[in-house]
């Protein structure tokens, strides 16, 4: 009787061991450099990434492709100018007059005004010529400027294909990085209770009620917890260094998450409307159909090469010889002619060959247009049932927990009356704190699922 009086303050510990709190911590208990909301990260992964970069840049470069095609239909104009020493040594006879006069001296072809054989100088030349062309009626080049706008579009819509496969990456370890720290939560009230267990027991033990082996046990549990914790707490590092690395950051400075409200997660939809809203939404989507139009009208194109061109041309020239030695046309010279012209490519084998080619590549974007109609509607609908299976683990992962919580009430109160053993607590503890864990999971992959649906279905922002 004095026994069980005098061990009454620790059965009374046991009584009050700290109960398990859903609620993340305030604080992390990790060290990285800085706290990031959801809306930061989202906002930082759809402008950082080296990804989202080279999406830019490539959009960029095709708007600068697309007004590079807009300039065929500025007028050319061409300026040419330059000047040199030249030498002449041309016929100025024909051969009867040569073969006539080829017997006369010098003094009598002077006398009798013959001219000489030939003519030669040396002189300097210099010219200018100027050259405005341009093509007035030319289909290929109407259907080409097409092709590049619709090219754009394509890559415009690739752009905000990267961005929202950032956003969905980036999400996904911000939630994975919140279930992280629940479980450093998680693990440190596991320590908690084994560190009270084992003060517990250890008073027990002296006391004589419990054998020297439950305080063996009790150790070995505190142990366990303690490394738990340890390894929780490194998975919240290593976490908050990919979701560094996710937004652009450096991954030796890992960041933290603050915290998740599922309220931000609107009702997720059931697989066909999903379907329907991923087909109108997705950018992937967008972007093949701009590629199909970008190909037809680059078969448009090489059809209307196939065709004359029509257009108007004018140029000038002017030039300026000084003759240094013998005989020339000194002084300036000057031309000018303006036309109208039609070009035919009626024997390029080159053009007519092209059209087969761009037909082709009609046929392949039509079946990449396809072929991903069907893939983002698999997806959707996959992930529209997810959401479903993942829901309904959580609930099963609740109610577990709530048994589990009774069960080690239950033990708890048996082992406090000296009819049950340690090893039997220990189990329903242990039991316990796989359901909470199990609790933890099940509630971050419901939240990673309903993420998966809203990026599916292209409604990511929505998150913002």
């Amino acid at each position: 009787m004095q026994l069980f009086v005098r061990s009454l303050p620790i059965l009374l510990l046991l009584s009050t061991l700290p109960s398990f709190a859903y609620a993340q911590s305030a604080a992390p208990r990790t060290t990285s450099t800085r706290t990031v909301t959801l809306a930061e990260v989202l906002k930082a992964a759809r402008e950082n990434p080296p990804a989202i970069q080279v999406a830019l840049a490539a959009l960029q470069r095709v708007q600068a492709q697309e007004q590079y095609a807009r300039g065929t239909y500025i007028p050319r104009f061409s300026i040419e100018g330059g000047t040199g020493i030249s030498y002449n040594d041309s016929p100025y006879l024909p051969i009867s007059s040569r073969n006539r006069y080829k017997d006369l001296t010098p003094a009598q072809r002077e006398e009798l005004g013959v001219l000489p054989d030939t003519v030669q100088s040396t002189s300097q030349n210099t010219y200018g010529r100027a050259v405005l062309d341009y093509p007035v009626l030319d289909l290929g080049r109407h259907f080409a400027v097409k092709s590049a706008a619709m090219n754009t579009q394509a890559q415009r819509s690739g752009y905000g294909a990267a961005q929202r496969t950032a956003a969905q990456d980036a999400s996904e370890l911000y939630l994975r990085g919140v279930a992280a720290l629940a479980l450093v939560d998680d693990a440190q009230v596991t320590l908690e209770r084994r560190s009270s267990q084992l003060s517990a027991v250890t008073g027990l033990v002296k006391a004589g009620l419990r054998p020297s082996v439950d305080a063996t046990r009790a150790e070995i549990e505190v142990t366990v917890a303690r490394y738990a914790l340890e390894t929780r707490q490194i998975e919240v590092l290593a976490a908050g260094a990919a979701l560094a690395a996710a937004i652009g950051s450096d991954p030796t400075q890992p960041v933290a998450p603050a915290g998740f409200d599922d309220r931000v997660l609107p009702v997720p939809l059931e697989p066909l409307p999903a379907s329907v809203v991923a087909i109108e939404r997705r950018p992937e989507i967008d972007q093949l159909e701009a590629n199909l139009g970008a190909r037809r009208a680059e078969h448009q194109s090489a059809i209307g090469a196939r065709l004359p061109t029509a257009g108007l041309i004018g140029q000038g020239n002017v030039s300026y010889a000084a003759i240094y030695d013998g005989d020339g046309l000194p002084g300036r010279s000057l031309a000018g002619s303006a036309s109208v012209y039609m070009r035919w490519a009626a024997l390029d084998p080159a053009v007519w060959r092209r059209a087969k080619v761009t037909r082709s590549g009609v046929e392949e974007a039509r079946l990449q247009l396809e072929r991903a109609l069907l893939a983002v509607r698999a997806e959707v609908v996959e992930a529209a049932y997810q959401v479903q299976r993942t829901r309904a683990l959580l609930e099963q992962a609740t109610q577990v927990l709530a048994g589990a919580q009774a069960a080690r009430t239950a033990q708890t109160e048996r082992y406090q009356a000296g009819v049950a053993s340690l090893l039997e607590l220990l189990d329903a503890e242990g039991l316990e704190q796989s359901a909470r864990r199990m609790r933890i999971e099940a509630e971050r992959d419901q939240r990673v699922a309903r993420v998966r649906l809203l990026a599916a279905c292209g409604q990511i922002d929505s998150l913002r």
